[in-house]
């Protein structure tokens, strides 16, 4: 699922980038775009690289 929203965020910013886009599809177009770039893309980066150190070490034992 990773390679399909990561597919479709470099297409959908390609196309938005380089196509013209009408006047009056503007603002949805900027929404999508700020969707895309806030939740898509800051997710898939998430879960691959994982949100901290606290995370990480939080599921190892603990010396006493």
């Amino acid at each position: 699922i990773s390679i399909i929203w990561t597919l479709f965020a470099i297409v959908y910013i390609g196309a938005v980038t380089f196509l013209p886009v009408p006047i009056e599809s503007t603002r949805i177009v900027d929404q999508v775009l700020g969707f895309i770039m806030g939740t898509v893309v800051a997710g898939v980066l998430q879960f691959w690289t994982g949100s901290s150190i606290g995370s990480k070490t939080k599921d190892t034992p603990k010396d006493n």
